[in-house]
């Protein structure tokens, strides 16, 4: 054979000498540059075989600032008991042979994923849950004397329909309370930890009594349960007492009747999927931004003292059923409402909560409202008339309405209107569930017009946009007081539903009302239009012919 096919076989050229074979570019780069490359690596077990590599890499492992573990990359789907105790003894040794090495770079990051949900059969409980709690009651003690600045903890315990135990207490025997309690409460204090995200199901958590967290601004619990008795130190934990610079703070999937947060600097907090009927109450003066969002699991009361709130979100049936604000929210400038036009009885209380945040957020600028209207039999009581505040500030509106029937401006729209005096931007948005009439029967109104006494205090509107209108006369009289109210309008969209259309006889053209000074055209297709004044240097009688 000759030395180039011999060269050839052996992956290199004939001109390849030993120094050229031997070249290790990547091993010459700095040790910033390659511990960068190490906390790249999916898994921290993985930086550690670089090791065994060659004499420039030994020890570096053990510096890397970033470590990652996941149980997926060792075993996608954890199924076998042994394989989760082995999984959880590898972290420790990993992790005991890092402090070993007495390094003296921090663990910038430390994140743990054990993912053992898919865990079945007899054998698993309560051997596999018990042990999980152990270890993830280990990595914390571990992140906190170990001066981790951001630690990540995402553990799925064995499925055993947990969820039955807490629905039906009489399944409730069969759970091992002191095998899945994680007792946290002799938690030393740590002035390193910044972030702090915990998702651990199946255990029992009793939190810290005297730690105290100087550092930690972002905080996440998931899934998490309170061990029995220890409700105080979980509120301990939440509060400035425990964590005196809070900023951002989550919580999901709790477990826990009453929940009461006070926290002097939290600015953000997040509430996801908590104890139906549960009560909370927020002390949080400095709070900006609170989002609720419940899945169907409403608490019954929100307590709130937040005077700097500027962002209040939940879903349409998703929020409190009571509220109950101290003082005012003077800084909430932007606002989403759920009101009901109509009630069963005078003690539907459906409309409490958006009234009273109405009530409260006086300096509201932007304000969103979602109207239902009800079926006609169900329509008894009227909950809107005489109960909306006066909103003086509110210069943009939008009124999302759902309606059973094909006169939606007629419920409630002028309550609102009526008190908002210094609107410049209104968009009305009509869904409208159709009925089973024929369209002659919808499209002609069998009722008086009853817009025609009312008066809109409305001298401020530029901007007009109107969705989903249905073509019936009840839309002609709306738009023509509408229109009528203001002097200073730049623009008009008006669209109606083109599924109603197909089946009306009626010309959508015709119910638009004519506006002097500008032309309406059509804006792409036959259902929707713009109304826009006249430029400068056309004359009136330009526009004028443009309209007709």
């Amino acid at each position: 054979m000759t030395p180039a096919a011999k060269a050839k076989r052996r992956g290199t050229t004939p001109s390849a000498g030993p120094a050229a074979r031997d070249a290790d570019l990547i091993s010459r780069l700095p040790d910033d540059v390659l511990l960068h490359i190490l906390a790249l690596l999916p898994d921290a077990r993985d930086a550690a075989r670089t090791d065994a590599l060659l004499r420039r890499w030994r020890g570096l492992w053990a510096r890397v600032p970033a470590l990652r573990f996941s149980s997926r990359s060792c075993w996608p789907e954890l199924r076998d008991p042994v394989d989760a105790g082995r999984y959880a003894a590898l972290v420790d040794a990993f992790l005991s042979r890092r402090a070993a090495a007495q390094q003296t770079e921090p663990i910038e990051s430390l994140s743990i994923l054990f993912d053992a949900g898919r865990m079945r059969g007899p054998e698993v409980e309560p051997a596999v849950p018990s042990s999980m709690a152990r270890a993830a009651t280990g990595w914390i003690r571990y992140a906190v004397q170990h001066a981790v600045r951001r630690f990540v903890l995402d553990q799925s315990g064995p499925w055993n329909g947990e969820d039955l135990f807490h629905m039906y207490p009489c399944y409730r025997r069969h759970v091992d309370e002191e095998a899945l309690l994680m007792d946290l409460e002799d938690l030393p204090s740590s002035i390193d930890l910044g972030t702090m995200h915990l998702r651990i199901t199946r255990a029992r958590i009793r939190f810290p009594a005297t730690a105290v967290f100087a550092s930690l601004t972002d905080l996440s619990l998931e899934c998490i349960r309170i061990a029995a008795g220890s409700s105080h130190l979980f509120a301990r934990f939440l509060s400035s007492k425990c964590c005196p610079r809070l900023l951002r703070l989550r919580i999901q999937d709790l477990r826990l009747m009453e929940l009461r947060i006070e926290a002097d600097t939290l600015v953000e907090l997040t509430l996801e999927k908590l104890e139906k009927g549960c009560s909370l109450e927020l002390r949080t003066p400095i709070l900006r931004t609170l989002r609720m969002i419940f899945r169907g699991s409403r608490p019954e009361m929100l307590r709130i003292s937040a005077p700097r709130l500027e962002e209040l979100t939940f879903q349409k049936d998703d929020g409190p059923d009571h509220i109950v604000v101290d003082g005012e929210l003077p800084f909430m400038e932007n606002l989403t409402v759920y009101l009901r036009t109509h009630g069963h009885s005078v003690e539907d209380d459906y409309n409490d909560v958006g009234i009273h945040l109405l009530q409260c957020c006086t300096s509201v600028r932007c304000l969103t409202l979602h109207l239902d209207t009800m079926r006609k039999h169900l329509q008894v009581v009227d909950k809107i008339n005489g109960r909306i505040p006066h909103l003086p500030h509110v210069t943009s509106l939008t009124v999302r309405f759902r309606s059973f029937h094909m006169h939606p401006f007629g419920f409630g729209l002028d309550h609102i209107l009526t008190q908002c005096t210094s609107l410049k931007h209104l968009c009305i948005q009509c869904y409208v569930i159709k009925p089973n009439y024929d369209s002659e029967s919808y499209s002609l109104c069998d009722h008086p017009n009853r817009w025609q006494s009312c008066i809109l205090p409305l001298t401020h509107l530029q901007d007009v946009e109107l969705r989903g209108l249905t073509a019936t006369d009840c839309d002609l009289w709306f738009m023509q007081l509408l229109l009528a109210s203001t002097t200073k309008l730049k623009k008009v969209n008006v669209s109606f539903d083109p599924e109603y259309m197909q089946s009306n006889t009626r010309d959508a053209f015709e119910l638009i009302p004519r506006l002097g000074g500008g032309a309406w055209t059509y804006c792409d297709n036959c259902c929707s239009y713009e109304w826009k004044p006249c430029m400068s240097g056309e004359h009136i009688s330009e526009c004028d012919w443009a309209e007709s």
